[in-house]
């Protein structure tokens, strides 16, 4: 499928955007666009040496970090402003967001330990959310407890569900 069809267009639409609470997500919903097109290899291997293949290798390059560049929320765009290239750009994204600070680390535990299960909406969101953070919480090398994701979303349920 080519980067220019419909049926692309409308998949890339789909993507969340980065809002610098998902990245977990994000970076796997990226991963699988690019990948589908080869915008991936050009976001993660070298530049070619030849000529013939660098000049494609720049145009799927500049198209691969205005991709990308969109699927980043206005407010976090800024640690990409001034890159032009996807390599450059993914390298910072992944150097920012799977950082091991304490910051990130807190930031991640306070969500992980607040949320809270909305009756209103299906289960399978609030579950999603815990996996979700639980996610980020691995990628920076703080892996919840055994247990502690399951016994999370048990004790969090709306009191609705306490038959379960």
């Amino acid at each position: 499928m080519s980067s220019t069809a419909p049926g692309f267009i409308t998949l890339l639409s789909s993507i969340t955007k980065f809002n610098g609470q998902n990245w977990t997500t994000f970076k796997k919903d990226v991963e699988v666009y690019f990948a589908m097109d080869g915008y991936w290899d050009v976001i993660i291997k070298t530049k070619p040496m030849e000529a013939t293949a660098a000049a494609i290798w720049d145009t799927m390059d500049w198209k691969a970090y205005s991709f990308l560049y969109f699927l980043i929320e206005p407010v976090h765009q800024s640690i990409n402003i001034e890159l032009n290239s996807s390599t450059a750009a993914w390298k910072a994204l992944k150097a920012e967001y799977e950082k091991d600070s304490c910051t990130a680390c807190l930031s991640l535990h306070q969500q992980f330990y607040n949320i809270c299960h909305d009756p209103s909406q299906p289960v399978s969101i609030f579950i999603d959310e815990i996996q979700s953070i639980s996610c980020q919480l691995t990628a920076i090398s703080h892996l919840p407890g055994k247990d502690e994701v399951e016994d999370l979303i048990l004790l969090c349920l709306d009191s609705s569900f306490k038959a379960i």
